[in-house]
């Protein structure tokens, strides 16, 4: 898939984020009830989750170490600009344009306030998460939850295991982020893009073409996704960095060759 006509610049003004929970039908819950789903599902948050409902729109709230998290029903679908149904099929869930024909409601999930630094964001999307995978477990109609700024979709069934993961640990990188192959001049080198990352380390990844099978390459994106994810942008212009002691990527902070006006950790393997 070709990055540069997926990756926006407008990525770098993001400063909330936007998930959506796609509904086969219209349904309701109460904030009470997602605040006691979050207990059941990650017990050490029982105590740290406040909820109410705001009085001008009905909208719910939930208070999460500190994230004011917001949700709001639609009796309507959301759209395929909004889901990322118009960009063609997604290689992460190809039958997602079958899947999500019979939708029809959505709910929204936001935070009251917008975030300034790297570690407002990760607190804000782990939030977020939270609310996204419990409504998925209490709305049976659910049929997938999508991580709008990245545009990002995983079915139900994939988000409830997502939920299990984040129990342990694991942090929900496959939702928060996109990743995007880039060929090279011949069919044996190939590199790769992310999108989403921005918010929480302040430039994406962009992977120079490289003699790797792409499973090797994805790989190499993740994890460094996961240490900038846990991290913030603390990687330096000059500095190496190896998922093996056999291999050295360089890393320069500078725009992105493909995408106009996209700060990136550019890597290419020494």
């Amino acid at each position: 898939m070709n990055a540069t006509s997926n990756i926006s610049e407008e990525m770098s003004a993001q400063k909330r984020f936007t998930a959506l929970v796609t509904l086969g039908e219209s349904q309701r819950i109460s904030a009470f009830e997602i605040a006691r789903e979050i207990g059941r599902i990650w017990p050490s948050q029982r105590n740290s989750i406040r909820a109410s409902v705001r009085d001008d729109d009905g909208a719910l709230l939930l208070y999460i170490d500190g994230v004011v998290v917001v949700v709001v029903f639609f009796d309507q679908p959301a759209s395929e600009d909004a889901i990322s149904l118009s960009n063609g099929p997604d290689p992460v869930w190809p039958e997602a344009k079958e899947a999500l024909a019979p939708q029809r409601a959505h709910a929204l999930v936001t935070t009251l306030d917008s975030f300034t630094k790297p570690k407002e964001a990760f607190s804000c999307a782990l939030a977020m998460t939270l609310v996204g995978i419990s409504l998925v477990h209490l709305l049976e109609s659910a049929i997938g939850l999508h991580w709008i700024g990245a545009g990002v979709g995983i079915p139900a069934s994939r988000a409830k295991e997502l939920g299990v993961e984040l129990a342990r640990g694991v942090i929900p990188t496959e939702l928060w982020l996109r990743l995007y192959l880039i060929h090279g001049g011949d069919d044996s080198s190939v590199g790769a893009m992310t999108k989403g990352l921005i918010p929480f380390a302040g430039r994406e990844i962009e992977i120079d073409p490289v003699r790797m099978k792409p499973r090797d390459v994805s790989a190499r994106a993740v994890s460094l996704s996961n240490y900038l994810l846990q991290n913030g942008p603390v990687l330096k212009d000059g500095e190496t960095a190896g998922v093996t002691g056999q291999e050295k990527f360089r890393i320069h902070l500078v725009n992105s060759a493909r995408v106009r006006g996209l700060p990136v950790f550019h890597l290419m393997l020494e």
